[in-house]
């Protein structure tokens, strides 16, 4: 699992969500190619879901 594709999505989807801002896919760069990468992004974006409150 390489971190930095793992922050730069989870960077993406949380400022996509807190500007209000829909986004159509995620870059190809960064799009999880497994569901073990589509957790990893998951967990990411809690931790910044948690950390802004």
């Amino acid at each position: 699992v390489d971190n930095f594709k793992i922050n730069k999505a989870a960077d993406i989807l949380y400022n996509s969500r807190i500007n209000l801002k829909r986004i159509k896919e995620l870059p190809k760069d960064c799009a999880p190619k497994s569901t073990q990468e589509a957790y990893a992004i998951q967990d990411e974006l809690t931790k910044r879901y948690l950390s802004a409150k």
